[in-house]
């Protein structure tokens, strides 16, 4: 017989399959209904151990994003340093770093438009 897992998710790509994605939409859906959050804001995450390599995740990247996109400026470096380079991005990686330019651009001033719009075009 096959496992709940194997039906729902596909083992190879750390994915979960049609039917799977189904009940997460659901499930986004009930979340934010009940508690009035935004469906942007749930973001489904899963991660499998193993002690020889690691870890693989599902959306991990998008998490990160999600919580570097809401918190200020000067700590979004923070959040990104400390994560795992498995659960980041390129984009993860821009974020935080402009984060950090737009936190010293708000302490000195607008001379730093120039360097930013250089930086991250």
């Amino acid at each position: 017989m096959t496992s709940y897992r194997s039906k729902a998710w596909d083992s190879d790509t750390f994915m979960p399959k049609p039917y799977l994605k189904e009940i997460i939409d659901e499930k986004i859906s009930s979340v934010s209904s009940d508690f009035g959050a935004s469906r942007e804001d749930i973001i489904p995450v899963a991660v499998e151990i193993d002690d020889e390599d690691g870890y693989i995740n599902f959306n991990m990247p998008n998490l990160l994003l999600r919580i570097l996109n809401v918190v200020p400026n000067e700590n979004r470096y923070a959040f990104y340093r400390e994560a795992s380079k498995d659960a980041s991005s390129e984009e993860v990686s821009i974020v935080a770093k402009k984060g950090t330019f737009d936190s010293l651009k708000q302490w000195i001033g607008d001379g730093f438009d120039w360097i930013i719009n250089a930086l991250f075009k």
